[in-house]
């Protein structure tokens, strides 16, 4: 496992725990479908599927905010993973989903890190 797949196994890890306490059911982690890419974590809450996008920088990665990491092209990848994920679970279209981001910064040195929770990223 690289130096970046760790850093982004410990803010998903951090992710489902901060989910967890808020009320999200944790239904699926890491669901890939190539070459689209992946949902980090898939979860429900109340009566919404909720995929979510996890994005983790450490204390060093200063020149950008994670949050300019989910551009364009990511959503319409996102958007294909879930219109998958949908037609395999053999759920409707239209059933009631949105995609959710959370942004994680670690401080390896200080043993913190800060958590961004965004709901509903796509409008």
């Amino acid at each position: 496992m690289t130096e970046k797949e760790k850093i982004g196994k410990i803010g998903e890890n951090l992710s489902v725990k901060y989910l967890k306490k808020n009320g999200y059911k944790i239904l699926q982690r890491n669901f890939k479908q190539l070459p689209w890419g992946e949902i980090d974590i898939i979860t429900k809450k109340d009566n919404y599927l909720v995929f979510i996008e996890v994005k983790t920088l450490t204390a060093q990665s200063t020149l950008y905010l994670a949050e300019n990491k989910i551009g364009p092209h990511k959503k319409r990848a996102l958007l294909r993973v879930i219109q998958i994920y949908l037609n395999r679970k053999r759920l409707a279209l239209d059933c009631l989903w949105q995609v959710d981001a959370i942004f994680i910064k670690l401080d390896f040195p200080n043993r913190k890190f800060k958590l961004k929770h965004l709901e509903n990223i796509f409008y």
